[in-house]
């Protein structure tokens, strides 16, 4: 049998087992997602938080980032370092600027160097 030290630690024990996720919660998260709702929405609607969603997501991995394509690639390998990735950006639809550089460093680019006030 379990004993507790405190009524706190059983209340908290409690509220864990009460929001036990469910083989239907994980199906009704999965499709959800995949289906482009955002996990702040999916998150009130199964009255979960935000990071709670994620979290899930990601143990049941779940990620609905783009694999890079080769002309993605190729504008990287043309542009980067030659010119600030936020003035191309918008030849990459869906891509953010932390993600060229992280597609650049994966690529074997060095990440191009930044004067000060750059």
């Amino acid at each position: 049998m379990v004993s507790y030290d405190s009524p706190i630690e059983f209340q908290l024990y409690r509220e864990v087992l009460m929001n036990a996720w469910t083989l239907a919660d994980d199906r009704q998260v999965v499709e959800m997602r995949t289906a482009g709702i955002p996990s702040k929405v999916i998150a009130r609607r199964l009255g979960r938080s935000a990071v709670s969603i994620s979290g899930r997501l990601s143990l049941l991995g779940v990620t609905l980032t783009q694999d890079w394509t080769l002309s993605e690639d190729a504008v990287i390998w043309n542009r980067y370092g030659k010119a600030p990735v936020r003035t191309w950006l918008d030849q990459l639809p869906g891509r953010t600027e932390g993600s060229v550089h992280a597609r650049a460093h994966r690529l074997g680019m060095a990440r191009p160097h930044r004067a000060w006030g750059e």
